[in-house]
């Protein structure tokens, strides 16, 4: 089982990974829903390879997002001629003023994920805290087509101190 955990942080994000250049950005995001930032901060970096499918080619790129504090992997899917197919997050680290966003996935079966989330709000005295956890199954069909499905949803309150 190969898991996806959001092990990375904003420091040093040019020493541990490649950027993606401007000419490589355009290639990746073909759907045009990210503009290419020169900023550090909003700059995507290569994170890893995937060899699920020789059919495919898959990698994960990690993606920044200064406006809401959050870096997410986002595991990428396109045909043997770089035509873009699919996309999904597969990992995320958020936080921001008492908000956080964390979330891991689970690589079950050669096109089969588990995305679990988690996102809570504390109180000003940082005693409470109440938010959502989410599990997404993530299936990716034989055309590289990405299907999500919520499978367990719960609000929670709990006491942080």
């Amino acid at each position: 089982m190969k898991i996806f955990k959001p092990d990375f942080s904003w420091d040093g994000l040019d020493r541990q990974f490649v950027r993606v250049d401007s000419s490589a950005f355009r290639l990746i995001f073909q759907d045009g829903d990210r503009k290419f930032m020169d900023d550090r901060y909003e700059q995507d970096y290569y994170y890893s390879w995937q060899n699920r499918d020789k059919n495919f080619i898959e990698f994960t790129i990690l993606t920044p997002d200064e406006s809401s504090n959050c870096l997410t992997l986002k595991y990428f899917i396109f045909d043997k001629n770089g035509k873009f197919i699919s996309k999904f997050d597969i990992a995320n680290t958020c936080g921001d003023a008492g908000w956080t966003f964390n979330a891991d996935g689970k690589q079950l079966s050669p096109s089969k994920f588990i995305y679990n989330t988690d996102e809570a709000d504390s109180d000003i005295e940082d005693i409470w805290e109440k938010g959502d956890s989410a599990s997404y199954e993530i299936t990716i069909n034989k055309q590289g087509k990405v299907v999500e499905r919520e499978i367990y949803k719960r609000h929670f309150t709990r006491k942080t101190r």
